[in-house]
C-alpha cells in the first residue's frame, strides 16, 4: 500500500535531502567570497579572541554553536567540521558529514517471521548536514541514508535498520538571548526536526539504531541556560518508510511540555506531560489517544573531563523515573505505568571504576480479553541505554518487562569506556505478548494461556566504546542470551522460529567517522 500512495519519491517534494545538500552546498561555494569579506570581519574576530586565552599546546576546535543545539545532546554534535574547515567556509555555514559502519550478528533468532538460522549483516548510515546563519536566524537541513548490506530474506529488517535517502532535518530556526529584556533564552524551531529530552526513554534522537525518528512542527525552549528551561512541542511524528519518503500525518499527532532544572547537581529534576492521538486508521481498533504523566529526579553519572573533577574517595550517582500513561486505544481503556531506579557509585582511584544496580519495569496487561489495556507504550523512547544493544539485536523492550540488572564499568582513559551488564528478564504478565519478538507485519509471540510463564532469561553484554577522537569512535560489543523456560513452554503455534528456543550470541563492531 505504501508504494501505491507515496511513489515516485520525487512527486511529493520537489528535492531529496541530497540533491537539497548539493545545491545548498554549490550556492554555499558562489557566495562565500563575495560575502566572506564582511561576514567574517566580526566572527573572525570573536573567534580569534577565544583561541587566545587558550592554554600553549591546547588544541583549536573547529565546532561552533548548531541550531539544534537545545534539541539533543552535545555529544551527537560536538566535532571539528573538517569538511566545513577543507572548503574554508564561514562560520554562518555550516557543512558536516557522518559515517558509520557496524557489522553484527545474532545467532537463533527468536522472532515471529524470521528464518531460523544465524543473521549476520552490516549496517550503514550516513548522515550530511547544510546550514545557513544570519543573525538569530538558521536554515538547516539534514539528510540521512540507512542500508543493510548482506541482506537476506528472512532475515531482521524494517524501517528499524533501512531508510533509504531521506530528509531528516529541516527548519528555521532563531535563538534570542534576552528576551523581551529578560536575560532569558528562547529557540523556537518551526519544520522537521528530531528532538529528545531526559532520559530519552520516551523520546530521543536514534544513535545505536540506524534509523532516526523524526518530527514536524514546532518546538520552543525557554530557560536560563544552565540552570532551568521548559520546553514545549506540537507536532507531526515522521512515518518511515524504506524505499518511499519518509512522512508525517494531519491525523497523528504528537505535543507536550517539558521542564528540566539543574540548579542543584544532587537534584536535576525533570517533569513532563506528553499528549499523543493517532486517528489514522479506518477502524476504532487502530485508534488512540492518551497522556503521558512523568517525572525524574537524578545525578549525572561523571564521564570524560568530569573525572578528572573528583574529589575524595568518590561519588554516588542515581536516577528515579516514573511514568504513568491514561486514554484509549481501540476500544478499551489504556492506563499504563514505567520506572527506572539506578544507583550506582564512582570510585577516585585509578580506572575510575563504577558499579551501578538498576531496575526497569513497563507495565503488561493482566487480561488481554479484558476490557483494559496496561501494555505501557515507550512512543518514540531509547532503550540501549537501560536495555542491552539495540540494532538487529534488541530482544527486550520498555512494555511488559520486569529487569533487575547490575553494571560494572571503569574507564582506562577519559575517553575509553569499558562495562559489562548482567541482568535478568521476566514479563511483567505471563498472559501478554513478549514485545519485541516479531518482524514486521507480524504479531509478536503470546501464549493465551499464561502456561509458559514469565521468565526470559539472563544476559550479559560487554561493551567497549573508545572515543579516539572527537571525529572518529570505535565500538565493539558481545552479548550472550542464556533463554528461560518461557521459550521452552510456548506452545507450538506461538510462530517461534525453528531453535529459538536456544540460546543467543551476538556481537557487533563499529566505526564512526565525522567529518
Amino acid at each position: 500500500m505504501r508504494s501505491l500512495t507515496l511513489r515516485p519519491r520525487f512527486s511529493e517534494r520537489s528535492i531529496s535531502c541530497w540533491s537539497l545538500a548539493a545545491a545548498l552546498l554549490l550556492l554555499a561555494r558562489a557566495t562565500t567570497l563575495e560575502a566572506a569579506s564582511t561576514q567574517l570581519s566580526k566572527t573572525g574576530q570573536q573567534a580569534a579572541s577565544k583561541p587566545a586565552k587558550k592554554a600553549d599546546g591546547e588544541k583549536k576546535s573547529s565546532f561552533f554553536e548548531q541550531p539544534d543545539l537545545v534539541l539533543f545532546r552535545l555529544s551527537e554534535q560536538k566535532w571539528d567540521r573538517k569538511l566545513h574547515d577543507s572548503f574554508k567556509l564561514p562560520r554562518w555555514v555550516e557543512l558536516s558529514l557522518t559515517n558509520r559502519d557496524r557489522m553484527e550478528t545474532v545467532s537463533h533468532p527468536w522472532r515471529k517471521g524470521q528464518s531460523p538460522k544465524t543473521d549476520a549483516q552490516i549496517s550503514k548510515r550516513i548522515r550530511m548536514r547544510v546550514g545557513f546563519n544570519s543573525g538569530p536566524f538558521w536554515v538547516l537541513a539534514e539528510g540521512q541514508d540507512s542500508r543493510l548490506l548482506f541482506h537476506d530474506a528472512g532475515e531482521f529488517e524494517g524501517t528499524t535498520v533501512e531508510d533509504h535517502l531521506d530528509l531528516l532535518q529541516l527548519f528555521v530556526s532563531g535563538k534570542f538571548l534576552n528576551t523581551f529584556g529578560s536575560k532569558l533564552r528562547t529557540d523556537v524551531h518551526l519544520g522537521r526536526f528530531t528532538f529528545e529530552f531526559g532520559s530519552t526513554r520516551l523520546v530521543g534522537r536514534n544513535v545505536l539504531p540506524n534509523t532516526t525518528h523524526a518530527f514536524e512542527g514546532v518546538h520552543v525552549n525557554v530557560g536560563k541556560e544552565k540552570r532551568w528551561r521548559v520546553r514545549t512541542f506540537c507536532t507531526r511524528p515522521v512515518e518511515k518508510f524504506v524505499d518511499a519518503h519518509d512522512r508525517s500525518y494531519a491525523e497523528r499527532t504528537f505535543w507536550g511540555a517539558v521542564y528540566e532544572s539543574s540548579y542543584d547537581p544532587w537534584l536535576q529534576t525533570d517533569l513532563y506531560y506528553l499528549g499523543f492521538d493517532d486517528h489514522r486508521g479506518p477502524s476504532l481498533s487502530a485508534k488512540s489517544k492518551f497522556s503521558t504523566f512523568g517525572g525524574r529526579v537524578r545525578k549525572d553519572v561523571p564521564r570524560g573531563p568530569a573525572l578528572k573533577k573528583l574529589t575524595g574517595r568518590g561519588t554516588v550517582d542515581y536516577d528515579f523515573e516514573v511514568v504513568w500513561q491514561d486514554g484509549w486505544k481501540g476500544p478499551k481503556d489504556f492506563r499504563a505505568q514505567m520506572a527506572h531506579a539506578e544507583v550506582g557509585y564512582t570510585w577516585n582511584i585509578h580506572l575510575h571504576p563504577r558499579l551501578s544496580v538498576y531496575y526497569d519495569h513497563a507495565s503488561g496487561t493482566k487480561d488481554p480479553n479484558g476490557p483494559v489495556n496496561q501494555t505501557f507504550d515507550k512512543l518514540y523512547g531509547l532503550k540501549d541505554i537501560d536495555l542491552g544493544a539495540t540494532g538487529i539485536y534488541g530482544p527486550f523492550n520498555r512494555a511488559n518487562l520486569a529487569s533487575p540488572s547490575v553494571r560494572v564499568e571503569c574507564n582506562p582513559r577519559t575517553n575509553v569506556r569499558v562495562y559489562a551488564r548482567h541482568a535478568w528478564r521476566h514479563l511483567d504478565e505471563a498472559k501478554d505478548s513478549f514485545s519485541s519478538s516479531n518482524l514486521s507485519g507480524f504479531t509478536a509471540i503470546r501464549d493465551a494461556t499464561g502456561r509458559a510463564g514469565t521468565n526470559l532469561g539472563r544476559d550479559v553484554e560487554l561493551a567497549a566504546i573508545w572515543n579516539i577522537s572527537a571525529n572518529f569512535l570505535v565500538e565493539g560489543r558481545y552479548g550472550h542470551w542464556w533463554k528461560g523456560s518461557y521459550f521452552d513452554r510456548l506452545p507450538k503455534t506461538s510462530g517461534l522460529p525453528a531453535g529459538g528456543n536456544l540460546d543467543t550470541d551476538f556481537f557487533s563492531a563499529s566505526t564512526q567517522v565525522r567529518f
